[in-house]
């Protein structure tokens, strides 16, 4: 499993630079956690079958 942000960045966008982890956090948070996202077991393993030819 791999969960990769994509944030373009600007001079000055944060005053800290650490700010971005806790923007990020607050972008993520509750994602994981809601029902309406989870997806089957069945759902799980097409999508992995679809990907397999790829890590081969």
């Amino acid at each position: 499993h791999v969960h990769v942000h994509v944030l373009p960045r600007k001079v000055g966008d944060f005053s800290r630079n650490d700010s971005v982890y806790d923007e990020l956090e607050r972008h993520d948070k509750g994602e994981e956690d809601s029902p309406v996202k989870w997806r089957s077991e069945d759902e799980m393993a097409a999508e992995a079958a679809s990907l397999k030819k790829y890590f081969q």
